[in-house]
């Protein structure tokens, strides 16, 4: 009787073992490794993408009407409905998975979110997707710079930098719909107080004239050249620079170089060597042509750039065509010898008796 209560006994323990090891199926128990699905994370990967629609020129007809009315800030971005309204649209264009990164509270995600962006301009096979809602994409890049956070802007410069490089591949242009999207918040934005930020942002601003129009990216520019931040009046001078080497039409206007000049008056010494240097380069392409454009400078202007104009020397003798005779009487006697400038009154007189030479002939 002992013996089978004890072989009783033991069975009973097995069986309760066993009860045990088959309870991690139950809904309280602790799911170990090796119960994960692996192929759950590959699946919602592969679903990360943007539907292709044509339903942007229809934004882009409503967001012409409203800066109509009354012209977007880089405050705005900032303000909690501009976020569910961008929300709101892309729900109907992207998959529930993307829209859970773009729009979650934690900055990781979003860092996820841009390399999912990433991903998808990549691929060819789903960069159409990316177009078709480019605008609201550049939205909230927008957004999420505006808020500051150092990792997620670091991934948001180089990924624009790669889309300008895919769209540029495609033979593809920004509109201005679209440029606006984005194009005032990097350039509020571009006088970041780290150093390499700032030559992130320079790059990419230089960069965007492969794929965008250069004269309203020109003007969009000179816009920052007013901003409350010093660094950025000095990015963008900068970039205006880089950009007047490959597109120097867009910037012979007065608009654009008595604004230009408007900044020689600055105390940054930074910003003001940076306009001279931009002015200068104007100069050596045009020569004496530079004055018809700065006929309106205020005097203390007028004399630096002249003072400056004097150290350099036009590009394809600009200096002797018709127009040199505008320029100020010091000028022309300046790119001939280090000691013309003491010899300027002499070379002024006989400028003007020369016509009474000529004249009895």
């Amino acid at each position: 009787g002992g013996e089978a209560k004890g072989r009783g006994g033991s069975l009973s323990r097995r069986s309760s073992q066993g009860a045990r090891a088959a309870r991690p199926a139950t809904a309280g128990a602790r799911v170990t490794p090796s119960s994960t699905p692996k192929a759950a994370p590959k699946a919602a990967a592969e679903a990360d993408a943007f539907a292709e629609n044509g339903d942007k020129a229809e934004r882009a007809r409503k967001g012409r009407k409203r800066s109509a009315v009354s012209k977007p800030l880089v405050e705005d971005l900032q303000r909690p409905e501009t976020l569910r309204t961008l929300e709101s649209c892309l729900a109907q264009h992207c998959t529930q998975n993307l829209r859970s990164l773009l729009f979650h509270t934690d900055f990781k995600k979003h860092c996820a979110a841009v390399e999912v962006i990433a991903s998808l301009v990549e691929d060819e096979s789903s960069l159409q997707g990316v177009l078709d809602n480019l605008d609201l994409v550049l939205q909230w890049f927008a957004i999420r710079i505006c808020e500051g956070n150092m990792q997620v802007l670091v991934k948001i410069l180089d990924c624009v930098g790669g889309l300008a490089d895919a769209l540029k591949a495609r033979g593809h242009s920004v509109t201005d719909y679209e440029a606006g999207c984005l194009l005032p918040c990097l350039v509020e934005k571009c006088g970041h107080n780290i150093d390499r930020i700032r030559q992130s942002y320079r790059e990419l601003l230089t960069k965007l004239a492969d794929v965008y129009s250069p004269k309203p990216l020109v003007l969009s520019l000179l816009q920052g050249t007013s901003s409350k931040n010093h660094r950025t009046k000095v990015v963008c001078v900068e970039v205006l620079e880089a950009l007047y080497a490959s597109h120097d039409s867009e910037f012979h206007s007065s608009k654009i170089i008595k604004e230009v000049a408007s900044l020689i008056q600055e105390r940054d010494v930074t910003l003001k060597n940076k306009a001279l240097a931009l002015l200068s380069a104007v100069y050596q392409n045009v020569g004496a042509g530079i004055w018809r454009y700065l006929s309106s400078v205020p005097e203390p202007v007028k004399a630096t750039l002249e003072a400056k104009f004097k150290t350099l020397e036009p590009v394809a003798a600009a200096s002797r065509t018709p127009g040199s005779a505008k320029r100020p009487g010091t000028a022309p006697a300046a790119p001939r010898t280090p000691s013309s400038e003491r010899a300027t009154p002499t070379s002024s007189l006989k400028f003007r008796a020369s016509p009474a030479r000529r004249g009895p002939a």
